[in-house]
């Protein structure tokens, strides 16, 4: 089902992260606030061998605005490009399995993406 106006895709490519990955999904929600009906979160497992891909799973069925996508590329490059080919947003932003996000701060970067359309090559 394609998603209206998504103005956000966010990537997060994921390889044995089990063990901070929880906080980094806990603050992905936290940084989007009210503002998470604007974005998309792609999460891709990458031929992960601990309990990365059930984590992800359970966020990707709890959140709508995300998808769950497993590949066996074990090559972050190609983790992306994959994603990329699968991001509906006008913009796209990459965090890695471990970052943490400051509660709020997505929100203005969404406000001014919608607002001032700034052109990105």
């Amino acid at each position: 089902m394609p998603l209206q106006n998504v103005i956000l895709s966010i990537i997060i490519a994921a390889h044995n992260s089990d063990e901070y990955l929880q906080d980094t999904l806990q603050s992905l929600l936290a940084a989007l606030g009210a503002d998470i009906g604007r974005c998309e979160i792609l999460l891709v497992n990458d031929a992960s061998s601990d309990g990365t891909a059930s984590i992800l799973r359970a966020f990707a069925q709890s959140t709508p605005q995300a998808h769950y996508y497993a590949v066996e590329f074990t090559n972050l490059g190609k983790v992306r490009n994959f994603a990329l080919a699968h991001s509906q947003g006008e913009y796209v932003t990459m965090f890695d399995s471990d970052d943490l996000l400051k509660s709020g701060s997505l929100g203005e970067i969404l406000t001014f993406l919608a607002q001032k359309s700034p052109a990105c090559y």
